[in-house]
């Protein structure tokens, strides 16, 4: 019988990880298998923002098919399937479906209204 390895018998966890699953290939494949991205990503619209798959479909379909700022029927980055279900951070108060570039801009932005103001006036004055 093959005795059992530790996590600390490796210098760090990814190690470990790659170990276990050269392992444990059965294992990894019902792991995965179990793991529905849409559900999860659902899942987590519901808990994070109080939304429904049905809400994303209307939301999306009432802007378009598109990013309620720049109007892009891209999502943003490689591998995203989805818009970003954008709230606010101070009331939790869902306001849309964003670009992952119009969310990170509010994001980066800190979603002040007046600072987007300014930054807009500064990008006329230096056309």
């Amino acid at each position: 019988m093959m005795s059992k390895i530790t996590v600390s018998q490796y210098e760090d966890k990814a190690e470990y990880l790659r170990q276990w699953r050269a392992r444990n290939p059965e294992k990894c494949k019902s792991y995965s298998e179990k793991r529905d991205k849409e559900v999860n990503r659902e899942k987590a619209w519901l808990r994070r923002y109080g939304v429904t798959r049905e809400w994303y479909d209307t939301t999306l379909e009432n802007q378009g098919g598109c990013c309620a700022i720049c109007q892009t029927t891209e999502v943003g980055r490689k591998g995203h399937t989805h818009f970003h279900v954008d709230h606010d951070h101070s009331t939790g108060e869902v306001r849309g479906l964003l670009c992952d570039l119009c969310n990170r801009g509010l994001g980066y932005f800190k979603d002040d209204g007046p600072l987007l103001v300014q930054a807009a006036k500064y990008l006329e004055k230096h056309k």
